[in-house]
């Protein structure tokens, strides 16, 4: 089933289906879309019909599909960096806590 932008653009159901859709190994999604999903979707198709030359339509629904899906791997690898960098970060900090407790019972034991 097709969907309509904001710029009454049709856009194919593999198109609808990437919108505020990550690409996550388990297969889940997200149930709203992103605002800058729709933007993407809507800058490209701009750019595409502004273009000098036709592109036809089943062209642009795969040049904005595959763009889709690049943005939607770039998040999910940015949200994936992001949980290692805080595992990383809880981590050290651990081993911080941990040092301290150790040195405070070496105190503990010279005193």
């Amino acid at each position: 089933m097709p969907a309509n932008t904001s710029k009454n653009t049709v856009l194919s159901s593999s198109i609808a289906e990437l919108i505020g859709q990550t690409d996550l190994p388990s297969g889940r999604r997200r149930i709203s879309c992103l605002s800058s999903d729709i933007k993407t979707v809507n800058s490209i198709i701009a750019s595409i019909q502004g273009a000098e030359h036709h592109i036809t339509a089943e062209l642009q629904q795969a040049i904005v599909a595959e763009a889709l899906k690049k943005k939607i791997r770039h998040r999910e690898r940015c949200r994936i960096n992001q949980a290692r960098y805080r595992q990383r970060q809880m981590l050290v900090e651990t081993e911080i806590e941990d040092a301290i407790a150790k040195l405070r019972t070496e105190i503990e034991d010279l005193q």
